[in-house]
């Protein structure tokens, strides 16, 4: 409840026309919160920034949050932000795996340091201080 204008504060994605509707208006889809008409974002969705009161797309790709169209500053999981690009964080997909191929399927190519390429598993598999691959 809004205390000052003794009307229910809107979920997000819903704003109030102030003309005693029954029910919030939903925002337009690349809205996040919204004021006074369904086009006027106070903030956006992910993949989307804010433009005077306007959601434009993210143009990087699996790019999450952005300043500008081509400015990235936040990655979708499992990609990380490097050189204002979202490139795949292996060792998410497959534990301890520092390289991958990313199509068709995530495949590792090489894993960290002490971790072996199980290429049949397609896993990173502990070596042992004597080199001997640890039973799982």
């Amino acid at each position: 409840m809004n205390t000052t204008t003794s009307r229910c504060t809107p979920l997000p994605g819903y704003y109030d026309d102030g003309l005693g509707n029954i029910v919030a208006l939903p925002c337009s889809a690349s809205c996040l919160t919204c004021v006074s008409t369904s086009t006027k974002c106070k903030s956006c969705n992910l993949g989307s920034y804010l433009s005077g009161t306007n959601c434009l797309s993210c143009t990087k790709t699996n790019c999450n949050n952005c300043t500008t169209s081509n400015n990235c500053f936040a990655c979708a999981s499992p990609y990380t932000l490097s050189s204002n690009s979202c490139v795949l964080n292996c060792s998410l997909v497959i534990s301890n795996c520092s390289t991958c191929n990313p199509s068709p399927t995530v495949t590792c190519t090489l894993c960290l340091p002490g971790f072996f390429l199980n290429n049949t598993a397609n896993t990173c598999e502990i070596i042992c201080g004597d080199a001997i691959l640890a039973s799982t």
